[in-house]
């Protein structure tokens, strides 16, 4: 006959899972809190401050909140990419004031912006083709961003700016030292050429009077800019004449 063991079974021990709402909270409240989570909307409420060019909303945030230095390297890492999209966001909405004091601010922090890298580098050609010869003005300050940048395209701000029509950021790019006879590898196009064909007469006379050479013979067809103004013109003579 086998005895008994009197002793009570041992009952396993239940492990409770705190709820989803406690464990946020102590995240955030304790001392383990992820970086950068200290900033008011996560960096959220910087980039739509810089985008929709409220300076003093931008200006009371980095006073405040970001005033202080980053605890630890993993914090300056999300300081810095904040940061860096709240330029980009401003620049592709064109507002300067608040573009100017996000790189006015990262500069005394010394922030690499990311000008020099990747799209960073492209900036000032985008910022062409959009018209915002203020922001280009900017991004050419102090040689922030290279005047001679090439896009997929091969070409620079200057000849982006020629093609898309947009005077005042072709100016921007003269008054910045651009290369006015830049000359695009694959077809041998320069600011001149890409205004001439297009009938862009101001940008044209513009380049022209900051000494674009009007001689240069493009690859394939070996035309220069002068000829493609006259065929230019030509084409709306016609037009007109045929109406």
């Amino acid at each position: 006959m086998r005895a008994v063991d009197a002793r009570a079974p041992r009952r396993p021990i239940a492990r409770v899972s705190a709820s989803p709402r406690r464990r946020a909270f102590a995240r955030a409240s304790g001392p383990s809190a992820l970086a950068g989570t200290d900033l008011p909307g996560g960096g959220q409420e910087l980039v739509e401050y810089a985008s929709e060019g409220n300076l003093r909303r931008l200006n009371e945030l980095l006073d405040g909140a970001y005033a202080a230095d980053p605890p630890d390297a993993s914090s300056k890492a999300i300081r810095i990419a904040q940061l860096r999209t709240a330029a980009q966001r401003a620049m592709a909405c064109g507002q300067v004031e608040t573009l100017k004091r996000v790189l006015e601010f990262g500069d005394a922090r010394g922030v690499d912006f990311g000008f020099g890298l990747g799209n960073g580098r492209l900036c000032a050609i985008e910022a062409c083709g959009r018209g915002q010869d203020d922001v280009v003005r900017v991004l050419f300050k102090d040689g922030r961003v290279s005047t001679e940048v090439v896009n997929g395209y091969g070409r620079t701000a200057l000849l982006e700016a020629a093609l898309e029509n947009k005077l005042e950021c072709v100016r921007a790019c003269l008054e910045a030292g651009a290369n006015v006879d830049f000359t695009t590898k694959m077809q041998g196009n320069t600011a001149a050429h890409l205004a001439a064909q297009s009938g862009h007469v101001e940008v044209l006379n513009l380049l022209r009077d900051a000494g674009a050479r009007m001689d240069i013979e493009r690859f394939g067809d070996l035309k220069t800019a002068l000829q493609l103004h006259r065929e230019a013109i030509a084409r709306t003579m016609k037009t007109m004449l045929d109406r």
